[in-house]
């Protein structure tokens, strides 16, 4: 925890730092419901005794994806990142295209960076890779994206744009409220920007 009191010191100065820092320390939640819900039924009693005993073998049923999603879960909340950051890479090993995985493996590298550092860069470029548009990471991904906007690297700007208009145009108040949160100036008037852009696509599309 004290490597943790380190990283943010270094992460909250500047422009919507702060702000990025808590979405960070918030990520808890991301676990998420699609993608472990879909399986709950699969793994039965194991995926109950992963939550509560991380440290027990399960012997086969350790390879399932959610079984190192609850691990890794667990550990993040306990703030065990070693133990995180394991389970994570091990349910990228079962299945590469897990959103919520790449998102976690995101917050670990930017926990452990104390920045956008090049490892949290790339973790978040293999989440818009395997998830362009979300949607259960968008608000979380693009808060923190936003509050680092004039930090991005341009392929990974480009995937944050995209995202953006998309989340404006489909989900005008979600976006309005995280327009509200955004504290960065440049990632701010970004989008906005988009909001507007969404609604004249909006009217365009009515009148045509």
């Amino acid at each position: 925890m004290a490597r943790d009191a380190g990283t943010s010191q270094r992460t909250t100065s500047g422009p919507g730092r702060g702000q990025a820092w808590a979405r960070v320390r918030a990520l808890a939640p991301l676990a998420a419901a699609g993608t472990l819900g879909a399986l709950t039924l699969a793994i039965g009693l194991g995926f109950a005794v992963a939550l509560a005993r991380p440290d027990l073998d399960l012997g086969p049923a350790s390879n399932l994806l959610a079984v190192h999603e609850a691990r890794a879960e667990a550990a993040l909340a306990a703030g065990d990142l070693g133990a995180a950051e394991g389970s994570t890479q091990a349910a990228l090993a079962e299945a590469p295209l897990t959103s919520h995985a790449w998102a976690r493996q995101a917050v670990l590298a930017y926990r452990r960076e104390g920045r956008l550092g090049p490892d949290t860069v790339a973790a978040l470029e293999r989440s818009y890779a395997v998830a362009p548009y979300g949607p259960d990471i968008t608000a979380w991904r693009l808060g923190l994206l936003l509050e680092h906007w004039g930090e991005l690297p341009p392929g990974l700007r480009a995937a944050a744009l995209d995202e953006l208009k998309v989340y404006a145009a489909r989900r005008p108040g979600l976006a309005r409220a995280l327009a509200a949160e955004v504290e960065n100036p440049a990632g701010r008037l970004a989008v906005t920007a988009a909001i507007r852009l969404g609604r004249l696509e909006a009217r365009r599309a009515q009148a045509s």
